[in-house]
């Protein structure tokens, strides 16, 4: 096992103010400046957390982000639509018109099922990626900020990947939400392995314009696979056991209580996710 890295200053705002709080063995470092909140854990066991993940999920539609985003109105003989962090294609596929679909996804299970779904996948991590001056009018990072140790040097590459009126569209928890607020730390988004990074409206904001976005709106939504069915669904098939990848740092000598909370911290709270949209600023 490899030495959790110490956080010594948040990773948005530099500020070196940080308070912290536990899930289990693991910590978090809440900056007091921003309220951006960071997982203390080792790069290396993060990337291979995510990159052995084999669990089917797919998209169900149940707020669609592109009702929020009026794709129906670019124009152009090739739009083009990159999906980061794409997983199995099924998000980019609820697009509506004609559309050229290009996906990042460096994991390799789900890569090859988005292939198989039509879009044309990069499968390594986006820094590493060739793009050959290839710009898209829409930019789509679903539940993906939350995977990155670095987001301000992670999503460095965004501007350069859009065309001048091109859009970006990131998909996130909300720290701010009444969920995250009234469970605390059994909010559910805090529980998954290869979750490092959470965010508010305004950290969020803060780091897209560091990068070259300038935020045009914010609006709150639901999970997608927030709902009662999901509910039942995880109590009848693990009887709290585990959720999705594993809950992280949980004692099992308290295992029913905690991980109902997080459950029901899942299902019960509407609208703990938010869009942020954006152009070139």
């Amino acid at each position: 096992m490899v030495k959790e890295d110490k956080i010594d200053r948040c990773s948005i705002c530099i500020g070196k103010e940080l308070d912290r709080f536990f899930n289990g063995n693991t910590a978090f470092a809440r900056c007091n400046s921003c309220g951006f909140i960071q997982k203390e854990a080792a790069e290396n066991d993060i990337k291979q957390n995510f990159e052995d993940i084999t669990t089917h999920y797919s998209f169900d539609g149940t707020e669609n982000i592109y009702d929020y985003l009026d794709t129906e109105t670019y124009m152009g003989a090739e739009k083009k639509v990159l999906d980061i962090g794409c997983w199995d294609g099924s998000l980019i596929n609820h697009i509506k018109g004609d559309w050229i679909k290009y996906g990042v996804e460096p994991n390799p299970f789900a890569a090859k099922k988005a292939i198989r779904n039509g879009v044309r996948i990069y499968q390594d991590q986006l820094h590493n990626i060739n793009f050959k001056n290839e710009q898209s009018d829409l930019i789509l990072l679903n539940d993906v900020i939350e995977h990155l140790v670095d987001p301000l040097n992670d999503l460095s590459r965004l501007p350069e990947l859009l065309r001048p009126e091109g859009k970006v569209a990131i998909i996130t928890g909300n720290t701010e939400s009444i969920g995250c607020r009234l469970f605390k730390r059994f909010w559910y988004y805090y529980h998954y392995k290869s979750h490092i990074s959470f965010f508010n409206t305004s950290n969020i904001e803060l780091l897209i314009s560091k990068i070259g976005i300038r935020t045009e709106k914010i609006t709150r939504v639901a999970h997608h696979s927030a709902n009662i069915k999901f509910l039942v669904n995880r109590i009848a098939k693990y009887k709290y056991r585990k959720i999705d990848e594993g809950v992280s740092g949980l004692s099992q000598e308290h295992n029913s209580l905690p991980r109902a909370l997080v459950l029901l911290s899942r299902v019960l709270v509407h609208r703990d996710h938010m869009i942020v949209t954006g152009k070139k600023a």
